[in-house]
């Protein structure tokens, strides 16, 4: 265990350590619970929690079989079945407790599921496959405005930009955005509808219960347009995510790098709200 604990620091044991103080090492190696690939590790199963399910590090197998739906892909329509053929070549896809197609030297599962990732000083948005290859990474912003835009709010105020953190898709986005759907591209949501997420934390702390990722305003600028609080990207990112969620259900949506973001919404709210009379 005292071998272990070195990958993360330098351990020099003298000659003639007492037998308790190697105990005392062996605990806190024990104690260590983020993995190599960043997730924790159940101390009592030994199982490490991916979010969609539980992997075992001692077999390189989960626990539980693949949530994805390709088995019913063969009763479905013409694109669906040609995503069944498409997945039987790989004769890996069938092993449905393997993890990343029993390639993880190339790749890495970050939830078990595919994933987005936000990044707020880059202003990108970045679609992650169940297999940890990167699917494709587009323009993106957390622009909010004070006031909630027109038909995004009607001049309410917002709960600012989203805090750093991993939250997670609806349920009933996992697979596509379901509402909002066949707009322009200068309308508010877009072409694409919105992959919500409705336990993202604004600037204020508040739950903002109707967030979420989608594009729109194209004749605004388009991911740099304002919004109530939503990620704002490009129709066609929205149009990847969404296809690639058919067949890799979508889980999670990653913002990272968008405290500066949050810091500087939270000090102009505070002046705009002075000037209301609001503070």
């Amino acid at each position: 265990m005292c071998r272990q604990l070195a990958r993360w620091i330098t351990l020099t044991i003298k000659p003639g350590t007492p037998a308790m103080h190697l105990a005392t090492c062996t605990t806190r190696a024990h104690s260590w619970h983020p993995r190599s690939t960043g997730k924790e590790r159940d101390t009592e199963s030994g199982n490490d929690y991916f979010g969609a399910r539980y992997y075992a590090s001692t077999m390189g197998r989960f626990m539980s079989p693949d949530p994805l739906p390709w088995i019913h892909w063969q009763r479905g329509d013409k694109d669906d079945q040609q995503k069944f053929a498409a997945y039987i070549e790989d004769p890996q896809n069938l092993n449905m407790y393997a993890y990343v197609t029993n390639n993880p030297l190339a790749h890495t599962d970050p939830t078990g599921m595919s994933d987005l990732i936000f990044d707020g000083q880059a202003h990108t948005i970045t679609l992650v496959s169940k297999d940890g290859q990167v699917i494709g990474t587009w323009n993106a912003g957390n622009n909010v405005a004070i006031h909630a835009p027109p038909g995004e709010g009607g001049g309410a105020y917002t709960h600012g930009p989203i805090q750093d953190g991993t939250y997670s898709v609806a349920s009933g986005d996992q697979h596509g955005a379901t509402t909002h759907l066949n707009g322009s591209p200068d309308s508010a949501f877009g072409a694409n509808g919105i992959i919500h997420i409705p336990d993202a934390k604004g600037a204020t702390g508040d739950t903002l219960s109707g967030a979420g990722v989608h594009s729109g305003r194209e004749d605004k600028g388009g991911p740099d347009a304002k919004t109530a609080g939503c990620i704002r990207t490009t129709d066609e990112a929205m149009s990847t995510i969404n296809s690639t969620a058919k067949s890799d259900p979508l889980k999670t949506v990653t913002v990272q790098n968008n405290s500066q973001n949050v810091q500087q919404w939270n000090a102009t709210a505070a002046a705009v709200k002075k000037k209301d009379g609001q503070q």
